[in-house]
């Protein structure tokens, strides 16, 4: 079901049971099963409201970040390139790369998925409410 509530499925089953000797009638016993469907897995998508922060080291994916008014993305990394991209979502787009060790840019509110982070280094992101 759609509102996250257990599943649950009935499967008649219908067995014919014919009489072994002598009278050669067929009765009919109708057998219900009930099959209760796991609950949907949760989103696994990580969602991050301004102001947040995101460390890790090397590429990593995170899912979609949510700014909720205009904020600055501060990033720092110990690598020689530092990058911050996401999906297309209408116009909201993140697209950061660098070969410096640390930077801001300005990011307005909207969803931006997909967001990935491709450096070879330990790094931080911190957004910051303006």
């Amino acid at each position: 079901m759609r509102d996250g509530s257990t599943a649950t499925r009935v499967l008649p089953v219908v067995l014919a049971v014919l009489a072994l000797a002598g009278c050669g009638t067929t009765r009919t016993v109708t057998v219900t099963t009930i099959i209760q469907a796991a609950p949907a897995p949760a989103a696994t998508t990580a969602v991050a409201q301004s102001p947040g922060s995101f460390s890790g080291n090397g590429t990593k994916s995170l899912g979609t970040i949510t700014i909720d008014r205009p904020s600055i993305i501060e990033w720092r990394s110990s690598g020689p390139s530092f990058a911050l991209t996401s999906g297309v979502s209408g116009t909201t787009a993140i697209a950061v790369s660098s070969t410096s060790s640390s930077g801001t840019s300005a990011i307005g509110p909207g969803a931006y998925p997909n967001a990935q982070v491709i450096s070879a280094a330990n790094w931080t992101i911190r957004i910051v409410a303006q």
